[in-house]
């Protein structure tokens, strides 16, 4: 699953995520030593682009009509303290991972095939998990 999310969106996906990924790949059933089986339609790719609505639409409040509606993130698959329908989302912007619950998804990775129009995601700089590239000012030390 890391493998394939690697390929599909190299920008925003890396190996420091396999923990994730490993949590999403074992059926919590197992664990829980429940009965429960689940279904087709809530299962969703890991790594996969995810578009999380606005909070003021959440909340049904009304927004600018030029203002950006939804913000871009990683599936990192569902949380476990609440419902099936509650997801784990990585922020592309902040490196933070927070629950959501107004997510579409992009399972099949087709909007990876703009990557022009895709945000560039940040947060493996503000992890520091990359070195910030190398900077073309001259340092005025010298």
């Amino acid at each position: 699953m890391l493998l394939h999310a690697t390929h599909q969106w190299p920008d925003a996906i890396m190996p420091h995520l396999w923990l994730n990924a490993l949590k999403m790949s074992n059926p919590m059933s197992l664990f829980s030593k429940s009965i429960h089986v689940q279904q087709i339609d809530h299962l969703h790719t890991f790594g996969c682009l995810t578009y999380v609505i606005d909070s003021k639409l959440q909340q049904r409040q009304k927004i600018d009509k030029w203002r950006q509606r939804s913000q871009i993130g990683v599936y990192l698959g569902q949380s476990m303290q609440h419902a099936r329908t509650v997801h784990l989302i990585l922020s592309i912007k902040t490196g933070l991972v927070s629950t959501q619950y107004h997510v579409q998804f992009d399972n099949l990775f087709k909007t990876t095939r703009w990557k022009e129009y895709l945000p560039k995601s940040e947060w493996k700089l503000k992890a520091r998990l990359i070195k910030p590239p190398p900077s073309n000012t001259p340092d005025l030390d010298d």
